[in-house]
């Protein structure tokens, strides 16, 4: 009886099994229709789910999720050899475990690659193939140094990732890689965006080019969330970079900031469906987030501070007079 429950029930409850593969390993073996649904969560994020192994992984389950994944697309030994990025299907797979992945992170690759010397020196382009085959890529994390992170050159034949809906990158990454996406993802509902922990408190928004950030946001039609870490600036210029979204964005999450006085003059800037900003881990100087203040924000519900170091209280007082203000350590 249970071989033959529809698609919806089986979903529901192997949901509950999200982050357990040896479960979902054994309901892939019942028959097709368990196969099919159990496969859905299995390549939503393998590489995320390998590496939360609670038995760890081994250079085998390494070499054969790494394997699988590739020769769904490619020729192996013709990506090895290959200067270029070439897509060449060499075996047929009963299912098409592109369609089902979901989110991608460098950086498992890379610690996964670690443990294969097999695909140690091709993990930048399992990487490039991720991003250019996977229609239904939802979340990609773009924070690693490597040459795929640091020389954006074989991202440029990457046309389209049209269901790509959250984006993770360094705010200092090159203006090439920052364009190619401001072409191929525009329907992004939260972009994060940081500095290395190595240049944190350096990278003065002010004094740096932010232009390629400033198009990639520019170029969003649906963005609700930003999230940026670890930079200097005024408050005033976060919310010019983000006044094109002035129609769409909910929310603005700052960390590890530091907060110089705005200008005197600040002009008023309006953000209409914007709900909730929430400040952690950041100084704020006097003045600091006078454009807050100025600011028309008619569905402001939530003004939140955490672990928020001011240089004179003054200012939060005034804030409270206009906002309900949540102050948590």
């Amino acid at each position: 009886m249970t071989s033959s429950l529809p698609y919806e029930i089986l979903e529901i409850v192997f949901a509950s099994y999200v982050r357990d593969s040896s479960t979902l390993h054994s309901c892939a073996l019942v028959n097709r229709n368990w196969c099919v649904v159990a496969l859905r969560y299995l390549w939503e994020k393998p590489f995320t789910l390998l590496l939360s192994r609670p038995r760890g992984k081994t250079s085998r389950s390494v070499d054969s999720l790494l394997t699988t994944f590739i020769e769904c697309f490619t020729d192996v030994d013709v990506l090895a050899s290959a200067s270029e990025l070439h897509r060449k299907y060499c075996k047929e797979f009963p299912f098409d475990y592109s369609l089902y992945l979901k989110e991608i992170h460098p950086r498992e690759i890379y610690s996964l690659s670690v443990q294969s010397s097999k695909y140690y020196h091709m993990r930048d382009r399992i990487i490039l193939l991720a991003i250019a085959y996977c229609p239904n890529l939802s979340t990609l994390s773009l924070t690693l140094n490597s040459y795929l992170m640091g020389k954006s050159q074989p991202l440029v034949f990457i046309n389209s990732i049209p269901n790509l809906q959250h984006l993770i990158l360094y705010l200092n990454v090159e203006n090439n890689m920052v364009n190619t996406l401001s072409v191929a993802a525009q329907n992004l509902k939260s972009i994060s965006v940081k500095v290395c922990k190595s240049a944190k408190y350096k990278y003065n928004l002010e004094q740096e080019s932010h232009r390629g950030l400033q198009k990639l946001i520019q170029s969003q039609h649906q963005l609700k969330t930003i999230t940026m870490a670890n930079v200097i600036t005024r408050m005033e210029t976060i919310f010019k970079l983000l006044e094109s979204q002035s129609n769409s964005l909910e929310s603005i999450i700052l960390k590890h900031f530091r907060f110089y006085s705005d200008d005197s003059d600040t002009e008023q800037i309006k953000f209409y469906q914007l709900k909730r900003i929430y400040i952690k881990n950041c100084t704020i100087l006097m003045g600091g987030l006078k454009s807050i203040f100025n600011a028309d924000l008619p569905k402001l519900q939530q003004l939140e501070f955490e672990n928020t170091s001011w240089q004179h209280t003054d200012d939060c007082t005034l804030l409270q007079g206009k906002y309900q203000i949540y102050s948590w350590k």
